[in-house]
């Protein structure tokens, strides 16, 4: 599959929004925008004859367009984007699966903010899913006081995951995103923590409820903490930071990859990949084909009209590799 773009022109409507289309060889991509006839002249002198026939093309067409404003260069990249079936193939032709998720089964305002469980042996994405589903349902059902203890709620967790481990034939595994540094301390509903005694209480944490997958347990700027847990851990779990500021990849062994637009990303997993860190996705719809691409394994899923859009996207490209396959 090539595509080329033959022109960019402004489409003006007198009561709706002006829209911006771009003329390929192939197609007309079209989308709303308010974008003014000096901008959309510049932007076909810049794209005349551009091709696109690999992901790479997206790195060359961040690149052509460098000068335009960030917003307007991801909007024009997810309509062309979009405009490509089944895009991951531009990324990877081959790809076999789509990310596996790590759902979110509880979130609580302070100590540990999200509870989360995931499958790294499940045959597919929709049976993970449908598991972690379940786990978060029996969840509900179990929890009837809000300010249960962090061992407590993963007692529970570690329940519902048992009864969903009666019904399937693959393993579910725990895991917690802490995010609660403030002020120099590790604040839960019932106690403030030194760093010392965070560290400590992660470990106890992980011990006794085999947790595989820690993030954010201390602020991003303590690498000696990170390293500590990381040196005792990480042939276990995954010890990960979510952040944008990556110090020092020696204190983690896994990353929380967020996606902008294309080109980036693709810089970003290409550098976390030869520094041979496990990566996995933030939940937007608009990052699951390039991601699928590049054969990242596990992305994170939130139970709301965001985690659900990246949930339908993924089980609809899933579905997309199993039809390629029988071709």
């Amino acid at each position: 599959f090539i595509m080329i773009i033959k022109e960019v022109k402004l489409n003006k409507r007198l009561l709706f929004e002006d829209q911006v289309v771009i003329v390929t060889d192939k197609k007309k991509i079209s989308f709303d925008a308010g974008w003014d006839e000096n901008l959309i002249s510049k932007l076909n002198s810049k794209l005349k004859d551009f091709k696109i026939e690999s992901g790479n093309d997206f790195v060359y067409l961040k690149e052509k367009l460098i000068d335009l404003d960030q917003e307007k260069y991801i909007v024009l990249e997810n309509a062309v984007l979009d405009s490509i079936d089944k895009a991951w193939k531009f990324f990877n032709p081959d790809a076999k699966q789509v990310p596996r998720p790590i759902s979110t089964v509880f979130s609580k305002e302070e100590g540990i903010k999200e509870f989360v469980v995931f499958s790294l042996n499940a045959r597919n994405f929709p049976i993970a899913l449908d598991a972690n589903r379940h786990v978060a349902d029996r969840l509900a059902k179990k929890i009837k006081d809000e300010n249960l203890s962090e061992g407590d709620i993963l007692m529970l967790v570690k329940e519902a995951v048992d009864e969903e481990h009666a019904l399937v034939d693959f393993e579910i595994r725990l895991g917690v995103v802490f995010d609660n540094y403030k002020k120099g301390k590790y604040v839960y509903s019932d106690k403030s923590l030194t760093s010392e005694e965070q560290l400590e209480f992660v470990l106890k944490l992980i011990d006794k409820h085999s947790l595989v997958y820690v993030e954010n347990p201390f602020f991003e700027d303590d690498l000696v903490l990170y390293k500590k847990l990381y040196n005792k851990y990480r042939k276990k779990g995954l010890i990960c930071m979510n952040s944008n500021n990556y110090k020092d990849v020696k204190a983690f062994n896994c990353v929380v990859a967020k996606f902008n637009n294309v080109a980036d990303f693709k810089i970003d997993v290409d550098f976390f990949k030869d520094k041979k860190l496990n990566i996995i996705v933030e939940g937007k719809e608009d990052a699951m084909n390039v991601s699928v691409g590049l054969g990242i394994p596990l992305v994170k899923l939130t139970d709301d009209k965001v985690g659900n859009a990246t949930a339908k996207k993924l089980n609809k490209i899933s579905e997309e590799i199993v039809s390629e396959r029988k071709s």
